[in-house]
């Protein structure tokens, strides 16, 4: 509409109305995030290593009566081996700004420090999003990038060669043509599968936005159907705390939106915005996860949105650690840092795969 013109008068001696909350233009889903750093385990030492069998033994065999059998020894055990990453978001406060903004008193809208603070947190969270979806390229985290590859983007993983140990390479599948079918999605779920076991299977397809609305039009009337029964509930959803391979209905989540789910094979399939175009993964959880390394000195920090009205805020836990304000010598400034230190862990690549080069369903 256009704008009321309001006398002189009446704009010198009436406040506006000011929103007691920043809004967040920028930040989206964070799905992978929220799962992964809900159950961050405990970083150890200076590596992290996890012994991996690469074959069988040979010396089995049938034997008659008396036969000797073979007794010799065998190596058959690598380790897989990762260091840690640290990725580092700075807050930076004007002393003058703070000021300013703590004596407004009743006119205050948003505490300065808050918005600051709320600010990092959602910077880091985006930014740790973008690593856990790339290739561990430079000090970045290692990520799906570098996981669930065949040597495309890596000839090595966890310092084991690819082209040596092929069990260390994940399934990559490029969609023919572009084309996503339910045919090509049970392939790729079969190909990352021990066949009966719940464990060995993936537990989480995640993709981006565009890929996930092809994959709810290719259900199709299956869908509308499903949709019906549960009397308008809507889709299921998967929060960072929602166990493995499940969906629930949104009010079982307790407060939390969470994110929404379709189903293939009983497990959720789920949008996130941090996903790249064009790609499906199919994860199994059971062995993805982050080891966590607690820095002497920094705190850890809650991520209550306060100040910010944020979707990167949602299903985030106690991740993030926080290094105090510190005072430059030369600056009326406040200067502290949010820092995620540790990595992304696979100790089963095998069990990961994605879909590639989708683009259609017809």
């Amino acid at each position: 509409m256009e704008a009321m013109k309001f006398s002189e008068t009446v704009q010198n001696i009436t406040k506006d109305e000011f929103l007691p909350r920043v809004v967040d233009f920028v930040n989206n889903s964070n799905v992978l995030t929220a799962r992964v750093m809900s159950n961050t385990k405990k970083w150890t030492g200076p590596k992290v290593q996890s012994p991996t069998q690469t074959k069988n033994s040979t010396t089995g065999k049938s034997i008659t009566d008396m036969e000797q059998f073979a007794v010799s020894n065998t190596d058959n055990v690598k380790n897989l081996k990762w260091e840690p990453a640290t990725v580092v978001q700075s807050v930076v406060v004007s002393q003058l700004e703070k000021a300013v903004n703590q004596a407004s008193n009743d006119n205050q809208v948003v505490r300065l420090v808050a918005q600051k603070l709320e600010e990092a947190q959602n910077s880091l969270a985006n930014l740790i999003g973008t690593q856990l979806y790339g290739t561990g390229a430079g000090n970045d985290l290692d990520g799906l990038g570098l996981i669930v590859d065949n040597g495309t983007a890596s000839t090595t993983y966890a310092g084991i060669t690819r082209a040596t140990l092929p069990s260390v390479n994940a399934d990559v599948t490029a969609a023919a043509n572009g084309l996503l079918t339910l045919g090509l999605m049970a392939k790729e779920f079969d190909a990352v599968s021990a066949a009966g076991s719940a464990k060995h299977s993936p537990t989480m397809i995640l993709s981006d936005k565009a890929t996930w609305s092809l994959y709810e039009e290719l259900m199709g009337d299956k869908l509308s159907v499903q949709y019906n029964a549960m009397t308008a509930r809507g889709y299921n959803r998967v929060s960072g705390g929602t166990p493995m391979g499940t969906s629930v209905p949104a009010s079982e989540l307790h407060g939390s939106a969470g994110f929404v789910s379709l189903d293939f094979r009983g497990k959720p399939c789920v949008a996130d915005d941090k996903a790249p175009v064009g790609k499906m993964f199919f994860l199994n959880e059971n062995y993805l996860e982050f080891r966590d390394l607690t820095i002497p000195g920094l705190e850890r920090v809650k991520q209550k949105q306060e100040a910010i009205d944020s979707a990167i805020s949602e299903d985030q836990p106690t991740w993030m650690q926080f290094r105090g304000f510190m005072n430059p010598t030369n600056q009326l400034a406040e200067i502290g840092a949010m820092v995620v230190s540790g990595n992304f862990i696979c100790t089963q690549p095998r069990r990961q795969g994605v879909i590639t080069g989708i683009t259609k369903i017809r």
